[in-house]
């Protein structure tokens, strides 16, 4: 009924470990906590990915809670997750560490996660 997955890394096995027990139990997940500390494909399961389907959809018709990464934004609609039972979607944002996705090589400019903050804002919410 629930899925956790906070810290640690989520690469090609792990993913599609996870991609096959959201794919099995959509019918009876309720509530999924999706935040590794690093990704190697995606920032939020894919439910066909085991089947090798990156744009495969599934329907979770009692999930109602979903906490996901702030940053990068995502909306689980464009990772192949139907919803209609959502109640509350928790966007996370650890502050405590400095994302690969926020890096920057020597003599480039440095950028804040909250650059452009405005459109980035409204595209999350």
């Amino acid at each position: 009924q629930e899925l956790r997955v906070w810290g640690g890394g989520v690469a090609n096995a792990q993913e599609d470990t996870l991609s096959r027990r959201v794919d099995k139990n959509a019918s009876t997940l309720q509530v999924v906590v999706y935040k590794p500390d690093h990704t190697k494909g995606g920032i939020l399961i894919r439910p066909k990915y085991h089947r090798g389907d990156r744009r495969g959809v599934q329907t979770f018709p009692v999930l109602t809670h979903m906490s996901i990464r702030l940053v990068p934004s995502v909306m689980p609609a464009e990772f192949g997750w139907r919803l209609p039972a959502l109640k509350q979607l928790t966007l996370l944002l650890d502050l405590s560490v400095r994302p690969r996705w926020n890096r920057y090589e020597p003599g480039e400019g440095r950028r804040s996660i909250f650059d452009d903050g405005e459109s980035y804002l409204r595209t999350a919410l």
